[in-house]
């Protein structure tokens, strides 16, 4: 459950980065979203 939802967040990621948008808020809980994933 825990590698599927990190290859999700992954492949969301790299979703923003090809759009190259400056939507830094959405980074930011992108970041908060893999850390929690880390803790759990």
């Amino acid at each position: 459950m825990i590698t599927v939802l990190s290859i999700l967040f992954e492949i969301i990621y790299i979703l923003f980065l090809s759009k190259n948008t400056p939507h830094l808020p959405h980074y930011k809980i992108t970041h908060k979203l893999l850390f929690l994933n880390n803790i759990n």
